[in-house]
């Protein structure tokens, strides 16, 4: 009764979520692997080094779009079980995804790691070397990773650490975010993002001195704004005047653009 019960909750969530059949296959192997009595730690682990597999081979065949729904798979099973994912195998099989090459999903990936950050605090003991782990990724991530990915990195590093370790870790995120903001910086959407999550995730600590910081460099954006303009201005009239003045030809002629006189011998 209760292995029928299980399945029909899996397939359900899998159904409502849309995953693809690829995704169907692989719970079914679960299934057949061991039994809804049996789904624990050996199970997730199991799990996770299938979807491991397939989104490298995914990655491979160039079909991305199969890495995004693999995740949505594990992201399922996490908020239905997060204390499953806790066991050192599966968190050293999902900190090696992280570092995959060519992995474009690493957004979803960081929430599922905060799905389970209450599980991995509770279990603080087995689980701190992993937490540290996750911790360098996510602070790598937050500088030069996507802004989404950006986002969710500050996200992870909040919920992953207790308060006083995380507002230091997002103290240096912060400042070092600070220093990517100019235009001509190809990290600075990324470090805007990085800066207003942390505003989101502690904005007693972050709230003033980013308004403060961004009041000043909103100000410099739009003086070098208006001092290219005027720039750009003053070369168009230089090059208006150029176009329009008078030009002596050698054999008499004098052309100008609005009038024009031929000397006739």
């Amino acid at each position: 009764m209760y292995s029928y019960l299980f399945q029909l909750e899996i397939l359900r969530r899998l159904r409502d979520h849309k995953v693809s059949v690829e995704c169907m296959d692989a719970m079914r192997c679960l299934f057949e692997c061991c039994s809804p009595l049996q789904f624990d730690g050996t199970a997730i682990s199991v799990l996770v080094d299938m979807v491991i597999m397939s989104i490298k081979n995914s990655i491979d065949d160039n079909q991305f779009n199969r890495c995004y729904k693999l995740i949505k798979l594990l992201k399922i099973v996490a908020d239905a079980y997060p204390h499953c994912f806790v066991n050192a195998p599966t968190l050293e099989s999902l900190v090696k995804l992280i570092e995959l090459e060519s992995f474009s999903e690493i957004e979803g990936l960081l929430n599922l790691v905060i799905t389970i950050s209450t599980e991995l605090k509770q279990n603080e003991l087995l689980a701190k070397d992993m937490v540290a782990e996750y911790v360098k990724h996510c602070e790598r991530i937050s500088l030069d990773g996507t802004p989404r990915a950006a986002k969710y990195a500050v996200r992870c590093i909040s919920k992953l650490l207790k308060t006083e370790q995380a507002q230091a870790k997002l103290e240096n995120i912060f400042q070092n975010s600070l220093l990517h903001l100019s235009t001509s910086d190809p990290q600075c959407c990324t470090a805007l993002k990085a800066l207003s999550s942390c505003v989101e995730v502690d904005a007693m600590q972050f709230c003033n001195e980013l308004f403060e910081i961004l009041k000043t460099k909103i100000m410099d954006l739009l003086l070098d704004q208006c001092s290219n303009e005027e720039t750009f201005n003053q070369q168009n009239c230089m090059m208006n005047s150029a176009d329009n003045r008078t030009e002596q030809i050698s054999d008499g002629e004098v052309c100008d653009e609005n009038y024009v006189e031929i000397k006739v011998d």
